[in-house]
């Protein structure tokens, strides 16, 4: 794991959901991720890999959407909206075309007042 991204066998495969909590308690760690709470004993790979899936924090992807999606994150101006993107996510590519709809969006906004 590195900046967010989950690597198998030395490849990129999916992004860890930013709001993901993780605690210690002996040999076991908790997560609670966006579908809820699961657990894995330290140390076993595959076991961490389940309980990501598990509790809905492993979002799945391309290599290039999973950089395009950690580039969002880095950005400051998308980063927050990305985040909340990844916690409803099935799959890096809804978090891209969700973001490629709001860049095209057009909004105005009347009457609020004050000046």
């Amino acid at each position: 794991m590195d900046d967010l991204v989950y690597y198998k066998h030395g490849k990129p495969v999916a992004i860890i959901a930013p709001s993901v909590l993780f605690s210690r308690e002996s040999d076991e760690t908790i997560i609670n991720g966006p579908k809820g709470i699961s657990s894995f004993r330290s140390g076993d790979e595959q076991s961490l890999e389940q309980a990501l899936k598990e509790c809905g924090a492993l979002i799945q992807g391309a290599h290039d959407e999973i950089e395009q999606v950690k580039q969002l994150l880095q950005d400051p101006v998308t980063s927050r909206t990305t985040s909340y993107f990844l916690s409803v996510a099935r799959q890096c590519a809804d978090v891209i075309a969700d973001m490629e709809i709001l860049k095209n969006s057009k909004i105005i906004i009347a009457g609020c007042g004050g000046i």
